[in-house]
C-alpha cells in the first residue's frame, strides 16, 4: 500500500464535510483504532441520514414501518483497526474473520444483503456476507484509499443503502 491512488474529485463525497476532512488529514500512524472508528461514524451519518430512516454507529440500521410497528433492520458493521496496521495482513486477515462472527447474526431470518467494511486506517476493503456459503465476497478489487478514492467509497457506500 505504499503507492497512493490517484486523487478523486471530492464534490458529492462525505469529504465535503470539513470534520471527516480534517480528521482524515490529521490521521497519524500511531493514532489509536478508535481514531479511525470516530472517521468512519462520521462517514457513515454522512450516507445514512437520521432523515432518511438511518442511524449509524459502526453498525448500520435502518428503521422500517410496517403498519403500525417500526421495527430496525440491521445490514452493515465496519470493523476499523489502527493505522499502524495498514501493511499488516494479520490486521486484515483478523478484521474478516471477526466480520465473520458478526454479519451472520444480524438480521439472521431475514434473507437480505449483509455488509462489511474492513478499515484499517486510511484504508478500507467493502465485502459482502454471503449467507449460503459463510464467507465474504470483496465487492471490489484490493483496497481503497478513504481520502483519495472518496468517490468510489461514497458509490460503495450509496450502493449498500440502497441494496439492504
Amino acid at each position: 500500500m505504499a503507492h497512493l491512488p490517484t486523487q478523486q474529485r471530492q464534490t458529492d463525497t462525505y469529504l465535503e464535510i470539513r470534520g471527516i476532512k480534517r480528521s482524515l488529514e490529521r490521521l497519524r500512524k500511531d493514532d489509536a483504532e478508535g481514531v479511525v472508528t470516530g472517521i468512519w461514524i462520521a462517514i457513515l451519518a454522512s450516507v445514512f441520514k437520521a432523515e432518511h430512516e438511518g442511524v449509524t454507529d459502526l453498525l448500520g440500521l435502518h428503521f422500517i414501518q410496517q403498519g403500525k410497528q417500526c421495527y430496525e433492520v440491521q445490514f452493515l458493521v465496519v470493523q476499523a483497526k489502527a493505522p499502524r496496521k495498514e501493511t499488516q495482513d494479520s490486521a486484515w486477515e483478523g478484521a474478516k474473520a471477526q466480520l465473520l462472527d458478526y454479519l451472520p447474526h444480524l438480521e439472521p431470518k431475514r434473507k437480505r444483503p449483509r455488509y462489511g467494511i474492513v478499515a484499517v486506517g486510511k484504508w478500507a476493503q467493502f465485502v459482502l456476507f454471503d449467507e449460503d456459503s459463510r464467507q465474504l465476497t470483496a465487492l471490489h478489487d484490493g483496497h481503497l484509499h478513504v481520502e483519495r478514492q472518496c468517490q468510489d467509497i461514497q458509490d460503495l457506500l450509496v450502493y449498500v443503502r440502497e441494496n439492504h
